[in-house]
This record gives structure tokens, C-alpha cells and sequence, in this order.
């Protein structure tokens, strides 16, 4: 069959002066393109090798401990478990002298990073005021917390196995004071729960039930609470009224980068109907306020599916804010897994797991409870849970049957999850795990070129971070330090599954011409813990960390200022100083990353020459200009810092495809 050339002319024309004028678009396109970096800059790709294995002890995320340090606010609580102990004069100096503290850096060393602890107030239900005696006591407790390098999650608790007769004005005034004592604290307070209610703050037992001496009774069988006002209905919108003004109370008196915690399923669910529609007289919740509302499961993984996915006693409840039927299996299952923030990320959701049956606690036919326990000895409900609700934080000192259980739980390999106990795969999981896949960022630029990043960065973990977290691009040379905040960018979007960083900055004005050092900072959100590295986040990857600087190292740049001509090396102080040399024992070949080079927008094969990453040899870094001089010394006595030094080779590859 034959093809007829088309006449090169009429319709013909111009058709091709219509290809002609695409073409050249398309041309000008790509040399836009090509040209948005000087002709001696480039970008280069790497690829990083992931780490599957380690457990990584970063900041507000995986196993608390219980701090019993607050016990020590009202000894004579606990005279019949430590008898004249508390009394001893050595007592005071043992908690505050260095006693408790060294307990605490023990446990961070263990790779713990968040405690948890009751505000005991039992001598002050009645009391409308808190002594200023007592807030300085929790303001020295917590002083502790922040010496150990940790954080800690509060709660008010007004009785332990018992349901207390709370009095709504007395514990809103105590929220105004701790409060304060809070707003004081922001920066290691990780997380305050509702608490007040019920036995242990917990939200259960002051409803048709009350418990007394630690078992449950119908409240008509208790004339003792005949003229207590009950709280935890769910069916009351009266009490629900009064749950939703303790809850505005906890937002209005503390920080907004503080969560507030609630214990069940469905007294979030309504609070969240309230927030809109609220009782009479009081203002409805902004998004933002909603945002910071958790949850904080006390029976975790410990009783019937139901309960544990639920959150809640009742298989089945009839909320008076809708006309629904809502089974605990289901709705509110779905409702925990489906929580998210108004700006991408997850909501705080932690817990502990919690009773079990044993020889002293067997079936009691006298506890509707009783016959919900179960034991989770292969850890799988607990891991299923876990992921479902993008846990953040579990309690490893209770129950520590459950704990021993998971622990000797021996768990196979599957994806990326290596053969481990089910109490490893979970400490190992819990709440955020960033790994680093690739990276491209500019290695050579001149004055008033803009510096680009883009990364895939995978979250392995549960859950998203939760509490704002800045991101930096840090280039160090030893002797100057500059640290970019990637002011767009929301480390708390960064969710399970793939995440990508696409970022541009301006390079400092005063930036002196050199090799720096590229990484990557995720400090805390407080500037005054900027300083210290067991604040930052580290990526799950081998060999990028630098514990001493508290940066995930990326690779290299040179800048270059108008009129010099050429770029300072990094030192080799400097890479001596961070352990690189040749007589380095803890030096290895870890860190090789795929490194893939993009010239002027095109890729080409190309002869490249990388340094070796700069690995950490345990010395005092050199702090940010911005920070104090004093706080240099911080990191000196820290026991918890990595000791590791790499080596690398490069090799330029072509990128596939092209």
C-alpha cells in the first residue's frame, strides 16, 4: 500500500508550522530547564542503605516507663508499700540528688525516651486550692525528667482502685495550676491525659458502676455515693456536658504543642460531636484544638477483641448525639484507625496493656469484667492493633506478664521485618521509623544559586510523628555551620508508607566559600533542646548518623563565592575530629551509597569523585552560632550518643532508562 506525501502546501503548511512552533517550545522548555542551574552545577543522586534491624531510640515514640518519682508528692499514700523509707531523711536527696536520675539514665540508655506518671491529688479532692508547696515539688520531679534527657506523659489521678467523689470545681481550678506548671514545661511534657475521672483517671466505673477496693459494684449497692454526681455515662448528655468542659479546660490551661489524651473510643467520638455543637454556654472547638486530642488505651491488646479495639466496656452503645447503634468491634475500631489531623498527620494514640488472669485473679462472678481477659502470648493481636491505630507509645513497665510474653514470642521474617521477638518488632515499630531511600540535592554552587533537595523518605513505623518537629538542611565544614529550616515542609505528614521531600532554599549571603558537609536536622520543636542530640530524629539507615551532631549526614557541596576561584577543601582536621582516619578502629565500609549524577538537567555517564561520609567519634561538636555557647557542653556527659565510623566508595551508574 502506498503512502501519499502530502503537498507542502495548503492545510499542510500549516500543520507544520504548527509542529515547527511545538517543537520549539519544547525546546525552550527543556532549556529553561537545563539552565535553572549554572553550567558548573549539579545535582547528584544517592541511594542509601537501609536499616531493617536496629532498634532506634528516637524522641516520643516507642516503650515509656511509669515515673514513680511523683510519688514522692504524697508519701503517706504509700506508707504501707515503703514504710519508714519515705521517711528517711535520705529520701529527699536519694529522688533528687542523683538517685532517681541515675535509674532514668539507665532506662534512656536502654533506649526508653518517654516516662509516664500520675499527679497523685487525693488529699486534695476537697480542696479548691493546690498548695504552692506542692507545684514546687512537681516542678523539681519534672526537672528530673528533663536532667535524664527524656519526656513524660502526665495525668491527674484523684484515687487509684477507687472511684473518687471529684468535685468539678475544685479540679478545674487544679487544672489552671498544673497547668501553668506545664506551660512552664512544654518542651519535655510530651502529653497530658484527661485523667480526674473515674479510678486511675481511666474514665470507667462512675456510671451505674463504682469501685471500691478495687472491684466494681452497682452504685445502688454503695449508699456511700448516693449524693455523687456520676461522670463516665455515655448515654448522659448531662455528664457529657461536664466531660466537655473538663476537656476545654485541659486545652484552654496548657500549650497547643501538648496532646491531650482520652481513655476511650467513645468519649472522643463525642467530644469531637460536641465540638460543633456544643452544650449550652460553652464555645465550640476549633480544628486546631481537635488536633490535639488522642488517645491513651489502658487495656491495650488485654481484653476481648471487642474491648481492646474498641476502647471501651460495652459491646454495644447508643451515643445521645446521634440516633446510631455503635458496636465496639467495629465502628469504633474504625473510627481510632481513621483519625487524622486537619494538616496530614496522625493524632497521638498510646497505651498499656491490662490485666490478666492468674493464680490471685481468677473468674469473679461478681465482676461483669472478669470474664474479658485474655493473654496475648504470641503478641500477634498486639502488633495487629498497633498498625491498625498507628500507635505511638506503649507502657513497658505494666503489664509485665504481656511484656515477658512478647518477649519470648519468637516472630519469622516477613518484607522488610527480620526474624525478632514480637516485643522487638514492636519497640522497633512504634510510631515513627524515617528511612531515607534516595536523595538528590546540589553539590556545587555559587553565591545566589538556590540549593535543591528532593528525597523519597519512607516511614517504617506505625504512626507519623506527632508533635511539630522543624526539618533543616545543615552544611557544616567544622568551622562554620549554617542550618536552612525548610519552613514548608511537615515532618508530621510524613506517614506510614512513602513520603517525598521536593524543597529549594536560598544559600546564605555570608556563606563562606568551601566543602561543607550536607545533612539533614530534625530537632525539637524547643529551641532550648536544639542543643541536644536525644532530641533529634534519626533516620533508619546505616551509617548517615551522626550522633554527636544529631544530623542525618547526605553527602557533600562545594560553594563557591563571586570572584574566588576556588573551593576550600574540608579540612583534614576536620574529618580527623569526626573520626574519619585511617587508624580509626570503629572505621568500616557501612555507608556505600549508589551515587547517580544529573548534569544541567540531563543525565550523562560521567566520571565523578566523592569524599567519605564524615563519621562520629564521640567528641563535643561545635555548636550552631545561634546557640548559646553554654549548651556546648551539654552532649559531654550524655551515655546514650552512637559511636560509629564509616568509610565510602562512590561509582557513578547511568540512571535506568536513560
Amino acid at each position: 500500500m502506498k503512502t501519499r506525501r502530502p503537498h507542502p502546501g495548503g492545510k499542510n503548511i500549516l500543520t507544520l508550522m504548527l509542529t515547527l512552533a511545538l517543537a520549539i517550545t519544547i525546546s525552550l522548555s527543556l532549556m529553561t530547564a537545563a539552565t535553572s542551574c549554572s553550567a558548573t552545577s549539579k545535582t547528584q543522586v544517592f541511594v542509601y542503605t537501609p536499616d531493617f534491624t536496629s532498634v532506634i531510640a528516637n524522641p516520643e515514640r516507642g516503650y515509656f516507663e511509669n515515673f514513680s518519682g511523683l510519688d514522692y508528692l504524697h508519701p503517706q499514700d504509700f506508707e504501707a508499700d515503703y514504710g519508714e523509707w519515705l521517711t528517711d531523711p535520705e529520701c529527699d536527696s536519694w529522688y533528687f540528688g542523683g538517685g532517681y536520675l541515675k535509674l532514668l539514665r539507665s532506662s534512656r540508655q536502654e533506649g526508653v525516651t518517654m516516662l509516664n506518671a500520675n499527679i497523685y491529688l487525693n488529699q486534695y479532692i476537697n480542696s479548691p486550692e493546690l498548695p504552692q508547696s506542692f507545684l514546687a515539688e512537681l516542678s523539681r520531679a519534672l526537672r528530673v525528667v528533663r536532667e535524664a534527657r527524656m519526656k513524660i506523659t502526665l495525668r491527674i489521678v484523684y484515687a487509684d482502685a477507687w472511684t473518687p467523689m471529684v468535685v468539678e470545681k475544685n479540679y478545674l481550678r487544679h487544672i489552671e495550676q498544673i497547668g501553668a506548671i506545664i506551660t512552664e514545661n512544654p518542651d519535655i511534657v510530651g502529653s497530658l491525659s484527661a485523667g480526674i475521672l473515674g479510678p486511675w483517671g481511666e474514665w470507667h466505673n462512675d456510671d451505674g458502676y463504682v469501685m471500691v477496693d478495687n472491684r466494681s459494684y452497682k452504685r445502688e449497692d454503695r449508699p456511700e455515693y448516693e449524693n455523687s454526681a456520676p461522670t463516665t455515662d455515655i448515654n448522659s448528655p448531662e455528664q457529657g456536658a461536664r466531660r466537655y468542659r473538663l476537656i476545654k479546660q485541659l486545652l484552654d490551661h496548657t500549650p497547643d504543642t501538648v496532646p491531650i489524651l482520652i481513655r476511650y473510643t467513645e468519649f472522643l467520638m463525642e467530644i469531637k460531636a460536641l465540638a460543633a455543637n456544643p452544650p449550652p454556654g460553652m464555645p465550640p472547638l476549633t480544628r486546631a484544638r481537635l488536633d490535639r486530642l488522642g488517645l491513651h488505651d489502658d487495656a491495650f491488646a488485654s481484653f476481648a477483641l471487642s474491648h481492646t479495639r474498641g476502647g471501651g466496656w460495652e459491646e454495644v452503645f447508643y451515643p445521645y448525639w446521634d440516633d446510631k447503634e455503635y458496636n465496639q468491634a467495629e465502628n469504633a475500631a474504625a473510627f481510632a484507625a481513621q483519625l487524622k489531623t486537619s494538616y496530614g498527620g496522625d493524632v497521638l494514640q498510646c497505651g498499656e496493656t491490662g490485666w490478666y488472669p492468674d493464680d490471685h485473679l481468677a473468674f469473679d462472678a461478681d465482676d461483669p469484667l472478669s470474664d474479658t481477659k485474655v493473654i496475648d502470648a504470641g503478641g500477634q493481636l498486639a502488633l495487629g492493633e498497633a498498625a491498625a491505630r498507628k500507635l505511638t507509645m506503649l507502657n513497658r513497665s505494666w503489664n509485665i506478664r504481656h511484656i515477658e510474653l512478647w518477649q519470648g514470642a519468637n516472630l519469622p521474617a516477613s518484607g522488610n521485618d527480620p526474624a525478632e521477638s514480637a516485643y522487638t518488632r514492636l519497640d522497633r515499630k512504634l510510631g515513627y521509623r524515617f528511612r531515607l531511600d534516595t536523595a538528590e540535592f546540589t553539590t556545587s554552587a555559587k553565591k545566589g544559586e538556590p540549593f535543591v533537595i528532593r528525597a523519597v523518605i519512607y516511614n517504617d513505623g506505625y504512626a507519623g510523628i506527632i508533635r511539630r518537629r522543624p526539618i533543616f538542611v545543615v552544611f557544616d565544614n567544622g568551622v562554620n555551620r549554617y542550618d536552612i529550616e525548610l519552613t514548608n515542609v511537615d515532618a508530621r505528614a510524613w506517614r506510614s508508607g512513602e513520603n517525598r521531600l521536593d524543597a529549594s532554599v536560598t544559600l546564605p549571603g555570608d556563606m563562606e566559600t568551601g566543602e561543607y558537609a550536607v545533612a539533614l536536622w530534625l530537632p525539637d520543636y524547643y529551641e532550648n533542646l536544639r542543643g541536644l542530640p536525644e532530641y533529634s530524629a534519626r533516620f533508619a539507615n546505616k551509617g548517615i548518623w551522626r550522633g554527636s551532631k544529631g544530623y542525618n549526614y547526605l553527602g557533600a557541596i562545594t560553594y563557591q563565592k563571586d570572584g574566588q576561584s576556588a573551593a576550600q577543601p574540608l579540612s583534614d582536621e576536620f574529618i580527623a575530629e569526626l573520626g574519619n582516619d585511617p587508624d580509626n578502629p570503629k572505621g568500616g565500609a557501612d555507608f556505600q551509597p549508589t551515587l547517580r549524577t544529573r548534569q544541567s538537567a540531563l543525565i550523562h555517564e560521567i566520571e565523578v569523585s566523592c569524599r567519605p561520609p564524615l563519621p562520629f567519634a564521640g567528641y563535643i561538636p561545635q555548636l550552631p552560632r545561634s546557640r548559646p555557647a553554654s549548651q556546648s557542653d551539654e552532649t559531654a556527659h550524655s551515655r546514650f550518643q552512637e559511636s560509629e565510623g564509616y568509610q565510602t566508595s562512590c561509582q557513578a551508574q547511568r540512571i535506568p532508562g536513560a
